[in-house]
């Protein structure tokens, strides 16, 4: 009688792929998955294998976006992503004794700063002896400049009065 002798065959695990076509607004954005930058916006047709990744999106002057994606098997993928405007403000007073602190964050006492924020609703609390005497709520939607004085009263918590406020392009 012939004796059989086991066979015994190995394949690789082979990882599953998907196609996937990665775009942001604006384009030319460098993008990075996992740590490794895979190239710059719009990019087509890159075979990602399936599971969690980390994706990340690098432009000058745009805040950067970085977030986990699952890669799930499919024939194609296709990604989005919006980036958030960067843009530069320069505060200034003639205040003084006064510390600033925007969105709950950044501190500062100096009577003039100048510092990149990203496009949106932002709050400037401000305090003296360490007792807050105004909150604001600032629009940020261009590159300006923030004349700051403090309101009559105050002890007064108010919105943003936009007169205080004028903007460059």
């Amino acid at each position: 009688m012939k004796q059989l002798l086991p066979i015994l065959i190995l394949f690789g695990a082979a990882q599953a792929q998907t196609v996937v076509n990665i775009r942001s607004v604006p384009s030319e954005a460098d993008v990075f998955l996992d740590s490794i930058e895979i190239g710059t916006t719009p990019i087509d047709t890159i075979k990602i294998d399936t599971g969690r990744h980390t994706l990340k999106f690098e432009k000058k002057g745009f805040v950067q976006s970085k977030g986990e994606v699952v890669i799930a098997a499919a024939k194609q993928l296709d990604i989005d992503v919006r980036l958030v405007p960067l843009h530069s403000v320069f505060f200034r007073t003639d205040e003084e004794d006064l510390v600033f602190e925007w969105d709950g964050k950044h501190k500062w006492t100096h009577s003039s700063i100048t510092f990149e924020m990203q496009e949106g609703i932002h709050t400037l609390r401000v305090f003296r002896n360490r007792n807050q005497v105004e909150e604001r709520l600032v629009k940020i939607t261009r590159p300006m400049t923030m004349e700051y004085a403090l309101p009559p009263d105050s002890a007064r918590m108010d919105s943003l009065d936009i007169s205080n406020i004028s903007i460059e392009e």
